[in-house]
């Protein structure tokens, strides 16, 4: 049976700083989809970025807790 070497601290870490640029970058593309859909389809509360902000929001933290529960049980 192979021996399991210790993960690094380093590693998640990395794992961690990626999650939160992967959710920032998620969230900032909802944002900038609902602000594009806004000004072709005008509206009175701008509700297309209201839209894709928090749908991409959701997504963003769907996936977050799916990561984080992967990572774990990888331990």
């Amino acid at each position: 049976m192979k021996e399991q070497k210790p993960k690094k601290p380093l590693n998640k870490f990395a794992r961690f700083s990626g999650m939160a640029f992967q959710m920032a970058t998620t969230i900032i593309a909802g944002v900038l989809i609902g602000q594009y859909f806004d000004e072709k389809f005008p509206n009175e509360n701008s509700i297309y970025t209201l839209i894709f902000s928090l749908t991409f929001i959701g997504a963003s933290l769907y996936s977050i807790i799916k990561q984080a529960i992967k990572l774990g049980n990888d331990e």
